[in-house]
């Protein structure tokens, strides 16, 4: 990747969006499908593109993995040389981000199913790439002596997002008009936010402790998962409609990405550990 000069983004309005905690117009249950690899003590799936091919992270005995879903089987993806891996996002094209871990710190990557090929933000000390769309935009946080940020980039022009006001801010997901979503904390807790390219919206489920927003597809349903009465919950957005995600048994639950037809992919822990999940939100053919 090109080292170019990172620009600042600051936000010229912050919004609210209060997204009410009631039942919407359809259900908050949907039919579940488990992923688990098979030998993995854990299993967590991050990222689904508009053919259902799934990328994740597991861990097993031998250390933590990523891992590509085709629907049939599970096959590992580690950068050579790597202690760790974790794959967390995939566009239409099959390029793959992530990051891992070795001797000299914790790196992005982009792997375009033959080469991994190393992504740092110039001057970081620790770079992950967390999602990317179909044009090859990558959205991902970095950490430098000015603390952690969020970050757009096309591989050539790197652009620092920061919330105005925030400690931190993390970007994890992008659709195809460029709109970024992810996680941010002020002085008033952890908040989920959208980026339109000129302005942050908090996205903060009413009453949560805490919200935290992952993905979003290119019809701008943003997904995640929020701490309600100490209840972990899954969430996709339509506008100002909020519909809960719940999975029967499941204690925690972490809708992590959406894809254009309307399938989602998380993780949720039960009394047998923790699986990744894939499910269809009913609303979108």
């Amino acid at each position: 990747m090109s080292k170019t000069t990172s620009l600042f983004v600051a936000a010229i309005i912050i919004a609210v969006i209060l997204l009410p905690w009631v039942p919407p117009a359809h259900s908050s249950e949907y039919p579940v499908t488990p992923i688990d690899v098979p030998g993995a003590i854990w299993t967590k799936a991050s990222g689904i593109n508009d053919d259902g091919t799934i990328v994740g992270t597991y861990g097993d005995e031998t250390g933590t993995h990523g891992f590509l879903y085709d629907g049939i089987s599970h096959t590992p993806l580690d950068v050579p040389g790597a202690v760790e891996t974790s794959a967390r996002g995939i566009n239409n094209r099959g390029e793959i981000v992530g990051s891992y871990r070795n001797g000299s710190g914790t790196h992005g990557f982009l792997y375009d199913g033959t080469t991994y090929t190393t992504f740092d933000i110039p001057g970081a000390a620790l770079t992950t790439a967390d999602g990317i769309n179909n044009s090859g935009k990558i959205v991902g946080e970095y950490t430098d002596k000015n603390g952690t940020h969020g970050f757009i980039s096309d591989g050539a022009l790197h652009t620092t997002l920061d919330v105005s006001g925030a400690i931190w801010t993390k970007a994890s997901g992008i659709n195809d008009d460029g709109t970024v979503v992810g996680t941010y904390q002020d002085d008033t807790g952890i908040h989920g936010y959208l980026y339109d390219g000129a302005t942050f919206t908090t996205l903060h489920v009413p009453g949560a402790d805490f919200t935290r927003a992952f993905g979003i597809n290119n019809l701008g349903q943003p997904v995640g998962y929020s701490d309600v009465a100490g209840i972990d919950r899954g969430f996709w957005a339509e506008g100002d409609d909020f519909s809960p995600i719940d999975i029967p048994g499941g204690a925690y639950i972490a809708v992590r990405g959406i894809n254009n037809r309307g399938n989602i992919v998380g993780d949720y822990v039960d009394e047998d550990g923790n699986h990744g999940f894939l499910a269809s939100i009913i609303s979108v053919p």
